[in-house]
């Protein structure tokens, strides 16, 4: 009697038994462990953002590198090897009749990935990260950044840096989509040549946003002065950037980059019959510089600036295929 409970004791915390009941209790724990570490990198990771008491705009941002690309090879592998953990103790508590293990870790395998997708689609949408898209440093060592945040687009200034986070202060803030308020930006050759979405004019003193298009400048800022030029709205303190030249990254002696200049043909030229080039709303620019500023730069202390302003002024007046031609003859001459 006492030899056959032995036996039957034995049987019962066997390798096999041990191994399914580590199983199952995986099959339970994994995916809590998983969902801590996410949510402790959510919480980590979530943009701590200073605002404005009275005008509930962003005063300070907090922004986070990218994820390591093995990181995200990493939780890939992660989840797989979690989904098929379940797929085998499936098959095992079903050959073991063991249907509430069985039914648990079947639903396991179903809210598993809708869950994941939950917190990436949907929690992450209510707390949205601060982007980076592109970086300008200045002669003094001053790290300027063009921050972007679902619609709205920012500039900001270095405040401080660390290997997993960057303190930026908010100097000024536009809208990143519509309403859109833009000026076509003619740069010279060597700016160009830089793929940086923060550009700054040939004497240092102004910075400019290109997003979107080339040449679609969304932002400015004065650097010696501390004006920033967005929509004209409150954020951007009533300064537009419609009010700002299309030459004003351009120095005395640098050359036009002919494509920028080009566009803004072509813009003049497919514009509707009776628009107001003077008069143009948020929304429906039509990427073409006012008349009134051409007419300033015709002053340019640049002979390219001055050449071209003319020949847009002159196409704007005229609106006439004879004068398009001749114009990219102008613009283009060939050797």
């Amino acid at each position: 009697m006492i030899s056959h409970k032995l036996q039957s004791e034995e049987k019962n915390i066997s390798p096999y038994n041990l191994l399914f009941i580590i199983g199952n209790a995986l099959t339970l724990m994994l995916p809590a462990a998983y969902f801590m570490l996410l949510f402790w990198n959510a919480k980590h990771l979530s943009p701590n953002v200073i605002y404005d008491p009275k005008t509930y705009l962003p005063i300070s941002v907090e922004t986070h590198p990218p994820t390591a690309k093995w990181k995200v090879y990493l939780n890939i592998c992660l989840i797989i090897m979690i989904l098929f953990h379940w797929l085998i103790m499936v098959w095992w508590n079903e050959r073991r009749k063991n249907r509430i293990m069985s039914f648990i870790t079947t639903m396991l395998i179903f809210g598993y990935p809708c869950s994941i997708c939950w917190f990436f689609f949907f929690l992450r949408l209510d707390n949205p990260p601060w982007r980076e898209r592109g970086r300008w440093q200045a002669q003094d060592g001053s790290q300027y950044v063009d921050l972007n945040e679902w619609h709205t687009t920012a500039l900001g200034l270095l405040e401080y840096e660390s290997k997993r986070t960057a303190k930026w202060k908010i100097l000024g803030i536009t809208n990143g989509d519509w309403p859109r308020t833009w000026i076509p930006l003619v740069r010279n050759v060597k700016q160009a040549a830089d793929s940086s979405n923060l550009i700054a004019s040939s004497n240092g003193g102004m910075l400019f946003n290109l997003s979107g298009y080339p040449n679609c400048c969304y932002y400015a800022y004065d650097l010696q002065n501390g004006i920033f030029y967005g929509n004209g709205g409150e954020e951007s303190r009533g300064n537009s950037i419609m009010s700002i030249s299309s030459f004003a990254s351009i120095g005395p002696n640098d050359k036009l980059y002919s494509p920028d200049v080009n566009i803004i043909i072509q813009n003049i030229t497919q514009a509707p019959e009776g628009s107001d080039f003077e008069i143009q709303p948020q929304g429906s620019p039509l990427g073409v510089p006012s008349p009134s500023l051409l007419r300033q730069d015709l002053n340019n202390p640049s002979p390219a600036v001055r050449e071209a302003a003319q020949i847009m002024l002159d196409a704007i007046e005229q609106k006439s295929a004879g004068s398009h031609q001749k114009i990219r003859q102008t613009l283009d001459p060939k050797p």
